[in-house]
């Protein structure tokens, strides 16, 4: 009766931080999903399988998986050379690929790896995402190349503020969203701190632009999830019989691998109780590739 009891007790706490992981969840797998090339569908079904099969296979109770802002720029390239059709096969391969390293007990190998050199890579990533996502602020098109996109901010954003051609309308929203996520920390209540800034910011943004009808660019939805859902089609394996595609699946599988286990070795540091199986880790890691 006692263990009933504990369970019981600790059942509200574990509730309330489900709801926390979900609302954090939500606008990011939605957020990597658009900034990746892909469709909102692909992101959600993303966190679905993190939360509902990595997590509970993983190597680390307090990992939580989803879509990674550091493949960002990597799918995003599979879609602008090959398309959507050549995304799934190379996620698959990946996901072969990090099972092969667990079962091979490949795991600890990556808590070789220097953070910083991760960490510089992850910074390039960023420079390169905010090269593409300013423009898309403000309804400008993406150049050719990142330093394209750098090059063009100064005349996007003058452009915007000097001949407000309707793209300051969706810097407005841009600037409300970004402005909410830095300040929201500072002004909300004690008892809403659990309400996560980016879930925030995306509700006001999104009730801003909806209320006053503002002609900006929308993420278009599906009007049926089901049809939306594709299964992969085995001939569409064949693709994966040409190296430059089968080396994007070598460099996600490498890139998803040390993300996820770095940070799990951060979470250790965090938290010495917790220790992390890293080739059970690797492994759930894998297989939430291989379905997805």
């Amino acid at each position: 009766m006692k263990l009933l009891s504990d369970r019981l007790h600790t059942l509200k706490f574990d509730l309330l931080a489900s709801l926390v992981v979900f609302l954090v969840a939500l606008p990011l797998c939605l957020g990597i999903a658009v900034a990746s090339g892909a469709t909102p569908l692909a992101g959600l079904i993303s966190g679905v399988i993190g939360g509902l099969v990595v997590a509970p296979l993983g190597g680390n109770w307090l990992q939580v998986s989803g879509p990674a802002n550091g493949l960002i720029v990597i799918v995003l390239l599979i879609n602008q050379q090959y398309g959507a059709a050549a995304l799934g096969p190379i996620v698959l391969a990946a996901g072969i690929v990090q099972l092969a390293a667990a079962a091979l007990r490949w795991g600890k190998l990556f808590r070789a790896l220097p953070p910083a050199t991760i960490q510089g890579m992850m910074a390039g990533f960023a420079v390169i995402i905010f090269s593409w996502q300013f423009h898309v602020m403000l309804d400008d098109p993406i150049r050719g190349s990142t330093l394209e996109n750098l090059l063009y901010i100064p005349h996007a954003a003058w452009a915007a503020l000097v001949h407000q051609d309707g793209s300051h309308r969706a810097a407005a929203i841009g600037v409300l969203t970004i402005v909410v996520l830095l300040g929201w920390k500072h002004v909300v209540p004690a008892r809403l701190a659990f309400v996560p800034a980016s879930l925030v910011a995306v509700m006001l943004a999104t009730l801003v632009a909806a209320s006053s009808s503002l002609p900006v660019a929308r993420i278009e939805l599906p009007e049926s999830f089901s049809g939306a859902i594709q299964l992969l089609d085995p001939a569409a394996l064949l693709q994966l019989r040409e190296w430059p595609k089968l080396q994007f699946a070598l460099i996600i599988a490498f890139l998803a691998s040390a993300e996820t286990l770095l940070s799990a070795a951060a979470i250790e540091r965090l938290h010495p109780p917790c220790r992390t199986h890293y080739n059970r880790e690797l492994a759930a890691q894998g297989i939430g590739n291989i379905l997805c």
